[in-house]
């Protein structure tokens, strides 16, 4: 029997949105609430990612303005995908 983990991701967020381009980082946690090391983060539909490091902690940079989804991956646990919407700043 396959006991895979559901993945629960606690991903705080922070987006940054220049004129042409903008930054996501974030933080990766398991169930427990602890820093997941290596888990894989992907932009879906592309080949831009990273890995989280030692606190669990990821940065893209330089995606393209707008929605992003993000996929989630790592091993024992079910694939998320969340989508990252870039906050407004009100004037």
């Amino acid at each position: 029997m396959n006991t895979l983990l559901k993945l629960s991701l606690f991903l705080l967020c922070l987006i940054q949105v220049p004129a042409f381009a903008q930054t996501i980082s974030g933080l990766v946690l398991d169930e427990t609430k602890q820093p997941m090391i290596g888990a894989a983060v992907r932009v879906k539909g592309t080949t831009v990612g990273t890995t989280t490091n030692l606190d669990g902690k990821f940065k893209l940079e330089n995606l393209t303005p707008g929605n992003v989804i993000l996929e989630l991956s790592f091993v024992g646990y079910i694939n998320q995908t969340k989508t990252i919407k870039p906050k407004t700043h009100k004037h």
